[in-house]
């Protein structure tokens, strides 16, 4: 909180508004709208005053993928945003088919379905210039009414254009996750309020800032060079690479500090992405619901023993919270194990007496989850177990 009052004073923008809450979207990114996550739009908690949905994406190649939305089997009550995907690795130009597409796809839609429309296109910093007028040019072909918004990267703020983009739009929306090199995290929240401080200097325009609720599996080649990056495939512990988890203890504090002290130009966040059951790289709901209404969020283990009719016992470790966590680093058990191994995240190592289950990676265990870490075989019953987060 120190760190945004002195950037307030430093930018005399800044207003009190603890008894005023930020309007807050979701991203519903998903590709393919199962059942699940069908389930989860039509239950979207209250806070959450508007959509931002995934409704198609331009690959590298200008290969168009549509996203089947299932729009018709819902009701929604909440504003509707079509955001547009545009792999980065694009150069976008007047004569771009993607605008087309775009255009095209505008025309066909029911009026009234859609507030507005948003491009998520990671534009390299140097080829802004060409951004502002290929956003010139959509926002002249699509209706007066509809209102068009773009994401933004921290690194544009190095850019003379950068004023010049956001001027042809009508709403930023700031991306303070994922940005930096994978080995520092997903998200850190001093260095996104820096970043929010100076984007509400630099904008003609209102802005949200988008706020991460998922994680992501970070492979590096021998060179230390990341290869890939996996936010939305199924969580595998035989994967190569790292998972990292936005910290909801983090994204918590800063949501807080936007609240007590906003910047003028902030209108509001935007949450990247909409919790869905059987999603885990994403926040669980319960986790996500407790940041959103500025409530508690700490993981709690508990451990407990399930004896087979072979007389081994599987450990299975629960959180019991209100937040998702990391693993605890270290369950033990009292008493010699002579028989066991670990599972899951964790390796087996015999001390004295103990048998201890030592995590290997840090993987999430998200609220009410329960996740097998091993199985033992011990001489005698009555083993204790302590858990060191």
């Amino acid at each position: 909180k120190g760190v945004l009052v002195l950037f307030c004073l430093w930018l005399s923008g800044c207003s009190d508004s603890t008894n005023e809450p930020l309007a807050q979207d979701v991203y519903v990114w998903q590709r393919v709208w199962s059942p699940a996550v069908l389930e989860a739009v039509a239950h979207v908690p209250s806070p959450v005053k508007g959509l931002r949905i995934l409704v198609g994406e331009v690959s590298a190649s200008n290969t168009w993928t549509a996203v089947d939305t299932k729009l018709t089997a819902l009701a929604p009550s909440r504003a509707l945003t079509a955001v547009f995907r545009i792999d980065g690795q694009r150069t976008l130009n007047l004569a771009d088919p993607a605008l087309e597409r775009i255009v095209s796809w505008s025309s066909q839609q029911p009026p009234g379905r859609w507030s507005g429309l948003e491009i998520d296109y990671d534009c390299p910093t140097r080829s802004l210039g060409g951004y502002q007028a290929w956003l010139r040019r959509l926002k002249a072909r699509l209706p007066a009414s509809s209102r068009l918004s773009i994401t933004t990267l921290p690194t544009w703020m190095e850019s003379p254009d950068l004023q010049g983009v956001l001027r042809v739009v009508d709403q930023a929306v700031l991306q303070v996750h994922a940005v930096l090199n994978p080995r520092q995290g997903l998200f850190d929240e001093k260095i996104a309020l820096l970043w929010v401080a100076r984007f509400d200097r630099l904008s003609p325009i209102p802005f949200r800032v988008a706020l991460p609720a998922y994680g992501s599996r970070v492979s590096w080649n021998l060179s230390g060079q990341v290869i890939a990056i996996t936010s939305e495939d199924h969580a595998d512990d035989a994967s190569p690479g790292t998972e990292l988890m936005a910290d909801p203890i983090a994204v918590s504090r800063l949501l807080e500090a936007l609240r007590r002290h906003r910047p003028s130009g902030l209108t509001g966040v935007v949450w990247f992405r909409l919790p869905v059951e059987g999603d885990q790289r994403s926040w669980s709901r319960a986790t996500w619901e407790h940041v959103m209404r500025h409530e508690p969020v700490q993981a709690q283990w508990q451990a407990r023993l399930e004896p087979d009719a072979l007389g081994a016992s599987q450990i299975l470790l629960r959180n019991a919270g209100s937040g998702d966590g990391v693993l605890p680093k270290t369950i033990s058990v009292s008493g010699p194990c002579p028989s066991a191994d670990g599972g899951s995240a964790y390796d087996i190592q015999h001390r004295d007496n103990d048998t201890l289950w030592q995590r290997r990676s840090e993987r999430w265990l998200r609220v009410g989850e329960e996740l097998p870490i091993g199985w033992m075989r011990c001489a005698t019953n009555g083993q204790e177990i302590v858990i060191e987060p």
